[in-house]
């Protein structure tokens, strides 16, 4: 009987302990957008928007239209309001819009792109254009 009243505390301190959004989950603003270069949607660019005070990053990855959507790294869409240095990473994973696998691009010479920028992320912040030239 107590290690079965052990195990039920214990049960229920692992829930409580290991759920989202808890009292001192920060606010989140939500944020998408479109990373743009030369004029044109970018597909496949990894996305970090790392707050410069306190909070954990937001990442997203462009779809085939270069757009994204921002998820914390708790799993809920979006950001912590504040200034953020974001890292834009080219990548050359390939992307079909069927869905179905498509063969990999010719991958350019070098190391994939990469451009680091400072963005505002306000409370009423909803969409952004990022340009990746």
């Amino acid at each position: 009987m107590r290690q079965l009243s052990f195990l039920m505390l214990l049960n229920i301190l692992l829930i409580t302990g290991c759920s989202k959004g808890g009292s001192d989950a920060p606010a989140l603003t939500s944020v998408s957008g479109v990373v743009m270069s030369k004029g044109k949607p970018m597909p496949g660019v990894n996305l970090e928007f790392r707050p410069e005070k306190s909070g954990a990053p937001s990442y997203a990855t462009t779809n085939e239209t270069g757009e994204f959507v921002l998820s914390y790294s708790d799993g809920r869409e979006g950001a912590v309001p504040g200034s953020h240095t974001v890292k834009m990473i080219e990548s050359f994973a390939p992307t079909s819009a069927d869905g179905g696998d498509s063969p990999p691009p010719a991958r350019p010479p070098g190391p994939p792109k990469e451009k680091t920028m400072k963005i505002e992320v306000k409370e009423d912040t909803t969409s952004m254009e990022l340009s990746f030239d």
